[in-house]
């Protein structure tokens, strides 16, 4: 390879010499061309390691340094936080108000709207699940901040109640009046005492009443439990939840948990959502709250399956089951008694109530002979009395619902196994003859609302929002 007179001139320039014949000199000039370009390459790296060295050091401490302090705090942020991607991005979501986000780590308050995001038919399911929901001003002579505290602590442990559930806004009492003309209009005598008898045994339950009997009641459940945690169970949508939800201000600790019992045994004119039985797993000390039990069937199915669940499991702790019910019929709570005697180990079976008793048909109105041992009740009373009876009403006897009674309460009229369908209206007669609409005394079965229980289009929503979560996997092991 030759080099350029100009490449020559400058290289003999730059050692200080004149070159001359360059060709015969060259493997001088590559040879000094050769040591200079590897001093220079030299230099250049040697540099470069002390001038870049010391910075690619701290880049790779600090690296570290940062590695660190994401792991000691990777246990404390929650999932949401540390990875906010969504598992499942399908899900609808909807915006949470700024001022009920919680963040605990005020490193982390910068990622706070990652919290908005959360899974709509999640919380929508646990509203719903809750049925409807009262005002604190429905409860003026109970402290306000006590009530919010209480549901509070239920939002904390996601328990299916309301500390203010709907109560009722008006009072139906019988009408007076047309009553006392119904007894009056009677021309048979034994008609005219039957009819008074009947009037006489009618029991309208207020609000009022069952407040005052459910603090007392409540007040026996404090002293027996005491500090012992313990578990509510109830059927979503029934008595069961919404009573829970009145009793909650007069315990002296609140419930662990709650649970589900099964809805099959549900009311005829109720709706409620899908739900299984499901014990508790942690607590032994169960407790049912309820306002009312009249022929008793659905309360000793629900107690009966907690007894077979129980054994079943093999559980060797000893449980306890409170049944906590103001008001009931003495063939109720001799039934609640007979199961007492029969629990054994490890089951207990302890059951709270006042002592004010529903007033039966069979039992109260037309008293029962203990001279037979026939099981048709028709055939345990007074045949005079049941003929008078079919003369001023038009009852007829059947062993499905030999519970009846004639109570009722502002909330409710109970369903037909309980109570005696159009009862004070057209079920009525004088002296054989159907009453009036005028004559009626007793207020329509329609005009009491009822303040739990879920609509249908609210149990439509529930169904909606539940399958989405089974079809998304996104609860596992919840309360229903």
């Amino acid at each position: 390879m030759k080099i350029s007179d100009n490449r020559a001139f400058l290289l003999g320039s730059g050692f200080g010499f004149k070159i001359e014949g360059y060709e015969d000199k060259r493997s001088k000039e590559r040879k000094i061309l050769d040591c200079i370009l590897s001093i220079v390459l030299t230099a250049v790296t040697v540099g470069v390691f002390f001038l870049a060295g010391p910075l690619i050091g701290r880049v790779v401490h600090n690296k570290h340094e940062l590695s660190e302090v994401d792991e000691k705090i990777s246990g404390r942020v929650s999932p949401i936080l540390r990875n906010p991607t969504p598992p499942i991005p399908q899900i609808a979501t909807k915006k949470v108000p700024e001022e009920k986000i919680e963040v605990k780590e005020p490193k982390h308050k910068e990622q706070k709207p990652l919290l908005k995001e959360l899974p709509s038919n999640l919380t929508e399911r646990r509203q719903l699940f809750r049925g409807p929901r009262g005002s604190i001003t429905d409860f003026p002579n109970h402290d306000p901040e006590k009530l919010r505290e209480i549901q509070a602590y239920l939002d904390h442990k996601n328990m299916g109640l309301w500390a203010t559930p709907p109560v009722p806004k008006k009072s139906y009492p019988v009408y007076g009046q047309n009553a006392a003309r119904y007894v009056e209009k009677q021309q048979n005598p034994r008609n005219k005492a039957m009819a008074q008898k009947i009037v006489d045994k009618i029991q309208h339950l207020t609000l009022g009443d069952l407040e005052k009997g459910l603090k007392s009641c409540v007040d026996q459940l404090n002293k027996r439990i005491k500090e012992t945690p313990y578990s509510v169970g109830y059927v979503a949508g029934k008595s069961q939840q919404w009573v829970a939800g009145l009793s909650l201000k007069y315990l002296d600790r609140l419930p662990a948990s709650d649970f589900t019992l099964n809805d099959l045994q549900g009311t005829i004119d109720v709706i409620t959502p899908g739900q299984s039985f499901n014990l508790p797993r942690d607590e032994n000390n169960l407790v049912i709250f309820d306002d009312c039990a009249y022929s008793g069937r659905q309360l000793i199915d629900n107690l009966k399956e907690i007894h077979d669940q129980i054994k079943a499991s093999r559980k060797k702790e000893a449980t306890t089951v409170y049944v906590v019910i103001p008001f009931m019929t003495q063939s109720v709570y001799d039934k609640l008694s007979k199961l007492q005697a029969e629990w054994t180990h490890p089951l207990k079976l302890q059951v709270i109530t006042s002592e004010k008793r529903i007033n039966r048909v069979f039992g109260d109105v037309l008293e029962l002979s203990k001279e037979t041992n026939t099981q048709r009740l028709d055939r345990l009373v007074d045949q005079d009395d049941l003929k008078a009876l079919g003369e001023v009403t038009n009852y007829s006897f059947d062993p499905d619902r030999f519970g009846q009674t004639l109570c009722y309460t502002d909330w409710r009229y109970p369903d037909m196994a309980s109570f005696w369908q159009h009862f004070g209206r057209q079920a009525m007669k004088i002296d054989g003859k159907e009453i009036q609409e005028k004559e009626y005394f007793m207020p329509r079965s329609e005009d009491i609302e009822r303040p739990y229980g879920f609509s249908q289009e609210m149990a439509d929503r529930y169904e909606k929002s539940t399958n989405a979560l089974v079809k998304n996997a996104l609860v596992k092991n919840t309360l229903v």
